[in-house]
């Protein structure tokens, strides 16, 4: 995992500054695996978190549709990279409209929500090698009549190797 270290500064400078880090006032979102070494062709699975820090209810969107970059339509994207600095290619599977009504959900102080998805469905992992990702999470639907949260949140940075 020594070489992911370098890749972590590459994260930083490609994924650094655009949105909040970690959390934003009302919400944070987490990122997981299931472990920290994987097979060469094994699914790789994560699980991802949704959790209100306020004081107040938050209405938040749990659809967690995974799509690709800022101008597609989605709830979550992943940044992945490689050992050696190389961004891993997004494969989409379906074009979604916006959620509906039924995704967006309450959450009381300290609630959360929680997603779990195979990372690769839509990443293909072809080589060994260690790899680093985060995920940002986004809402900026807003279904008339109800006030939501909006806006965007970057995950923590998690590590892992494909042997």
């Amino acid at each position: 995992m020594r070489k992911v270290v370098v890749s972590l500064l590459v994260i930083s400078f490609v994924f650094g500054g655009v949105y909040t880090l970690a959390q934003a006032d009302d919400l944070k979102f987490t990122i997981k695996l299931d472990k920290e070494t994987y097979k060469l062709g094994e699914p790789v699975y994560c699980k991802m978190y949704l959790k209100n820090l306020s004081q107040k209810d938050v209405i938040a969107n749990t659809r967690f549709s995974v799509n690709y970059g800022p101008d597609s339509e989605h709830e979550v994207y992943f940044k992945i990279i490689d050992a050696s600095g190389n961004p891993i290619k997004f494969i989409p599977v379906v074009t979604i409209g916006p959620p509906e009504r039924k995704w967006f959900k309450t959450l009381k102080q300290g609630d959360y929500v929680q997603y779990k998805y195979e990372l690769s469905n839509n990443f293909a992992f072809k080589n060994a090698s260690e790899y680093a990702f985060l995920a940002v999470y986004e809402n900026h639907f807003e279904p008339e009549g109800i006030s939501v949260w909006t806006g965007s949140i970057e995950s923590n940075v998690v590590l892992f190797e494909i042997k």
